[in-house]
């Protein structure tokens, strides 16, 4: 294969002349690739500020979340607490409604009503034991 002389390159191009064209192009492309990193970088940093956001806002919501649970928690001590009171107030209502049956009862077999021996039982308790009636 023969060698061309520069001056017998196609288009009349000297070796410098082609050299230099190149380097244009590299030169080019190098600031095309320089414009490329910036804007990642430019997205990357924009991605970080994103992902810091991200978890500030998910550590926040962690302490609400906390917060919560702690409410969510007193709430149903106090919950429990009432249901063992209304329970407890249940049972002495329905003691107190025994009691006041056997006492219906048994003031049935005495012959005297139940109001009648409820009245005479607040006249007692209404006139002092030491007085004279």
């Amino acid at each position: 294969m023969d060698v061309l002389h520069e001056a017998e390159w196609p288009d009349e191009f000297t070796r410098e002349e082609m050299l230099e064209q190149q380097s244009h192009l590299l030169i080019e492309e190098c600031h095309l690739l320089q414009k490329e990193l910036s804007r990642y970088r430019k997205n990357m940093a924009r991605l970080i500020h994103m992902h810091a956001e991200a978890n500030r806002e998910r550590d926040n919501l962690r302490m609400q979340l906390r917060r919560v649970e702690i409410q969510l928690s007193d709430c149903r001590r106090e919950s429990s607490a009432l249901g063992n009171r209304v329970a407890g107030l249940e049972s002495c209502r329905d003691q107190l409604e025994v009691i006041h049956k056997a006492q219906r009862i048994s003031l049935d077999y005495s012959g005297t009503t139940f109001d009648e021996h409820r009245g005479a039982e607040r006249l007692s308790s209404a006139i002092p034991p030491d007085s004279k009636a």
